[in-house]
């Protein structure tokens, strides 16, 4: 699980940053007249969706862990 981590969800999170970077930038230089409603729904869209994932990963995590231990202990 920790490999997944390292590999595939720590990129994710680089990528997610710098998403919300770029749509904070867009947002902040759009004029008084311009709609960002969609790209704050969608920056929106994208964060709650890496929260989820990274709960998910978390609770796997703590999970394993929590079985290590209990067989550790048995031993």
């Amino acid at each position: 699980m920790q490999d997944f981590t390292h590999t595939q969800v720590d990129p994710l999170h680089k990528r997610v940053e710098d998403v919300n970077k770029a749509g904070l930038s867009l947002i902040r230089s759009a004029g008084s007249a311009v709609s960002t409603d969609n790209i704050e729904a969608d920056l929106d869209a994208v964060n709650n969706k890496w929260s989820k994932l990274a709960e998910q990963v978390s609770s796997q995590n703590l999970l394993r862990t929590s079985k290590w231990c209990k067989l550790a202990e048995n031993k």
